[in-house]
């Protein structure tokens, strides 16, 4: 366990060190984030994630982290399981209380059920707002696609960004990078069947994360890096890995590590 843990910790420093940091990328660190004088109330950083699953599963760990830091956290997730920004931008037009919205903080963990995105706006004075794509790949097909999925998605950040810009001008924004599904996940929309699929996918994403930062002005999480460079590390490889509880009943192919080692990474 503690050689496991020494090989996270590797894999953090290589994720933050190591790749290709842009300056639409965040390379952040606790000197940069307590730099500078507070123009707040409190010392509390508030984040606001925009997403489905990818952000829902993980936000919990983002917030002890911080914690053991020295860094106080309030981590806030609008959510819908698979939420694609078409839905987001759709539901956000029409006033649809579909989500269901968590705050992470020193109370624990609490939901409240059917929000909309503009009461979401609301719950705080935000300092880092992130927002996250389904990407919705059905095939290799799609993955040849980015130019259109990357025009359809603008379109739909253009006014989600926006808003959010209008009522938190002084706020960080980001764009969260998830990952390429597992090899071996064959449901009926969507499919993994080998290696070489898997690179594919995982280029599309990181492809397409990279130029809509840059054309919307975000920084990058870049989880799906992290992702990436375990999966082809030997000592860790599937050990982190959601699907390894299937026997269990929990576990699908694409929630990574939403049993302990992959929320930490």
């Amino acid at each position: 366990m503690k050689r496991l843990f020494c090989i996270l910790l590797v894999v953090m420093l290589l994720v933050l060190c190591g790749c290709n940091a842009t300056p639409q990328e965040t390379t952040a660190s606790t000197e940069t984030v307590n730099s500078g004088p507070n123009p707040k109330e409190d010392d509390v950083m508030n984040i606001l994630m925009v997403g489905n699953s990818f952000c829902y599963y993980y936000v919990e760990e983002l917030y002890g982290i911080a914690k053991a830091a020295g860094i106080d956290m309030r981590v806030c997730n609008v959510y819908y399981s698979g939420c694609t920004l078409e839905m987001h931008y759709n539901w956000w037009k029409n006033g649809e209380s579909n989500y269901s919205f968590y705050v992470t903080d020193e109370n624990g963990r609490n939901k409240t059920a059917d929000c909309n995105l503009e009461y979401c706006f609301q719950q705080g004075d935000w300092d880092v707002i992130s927002f996250q794509e389904g990407y919705g790949i059905k095939s290799a097909d799609d993955l040849k696609n980015i130019d259109a999925f990357l025009a359809t998605s603008n379109t739909y950040l253009d006014a989600l960004v926006g808003r959010a810009r209008e009522l938190f001008p002084n706020a960080e924004f980001y764009w969260h990078q998830s990952w390429a599904y597992e090899i071996g996940y064959d449901g009926s929309q969507r499919k993994m069947k080998s290696k070489e699929q898997q690179e594919i996918s995982h280029n599309f994403i990181k492809e397409f994360s990279l130029r809509v930062c840059q054309e919307q002005n975000l920084k990058r999480i870049p989880s799906g890096e992290a992702w990436h460079l375990v999966r082809h590390d030997p000592l860790i490889n599937g050990t982190l890995c959601y699907r390894l509880n299937k026997n269990n009943g929990l576990g699908d192919f694409y929630h990574e590590g939403d049993s302990g080692g992959g929320q930490y990474l």
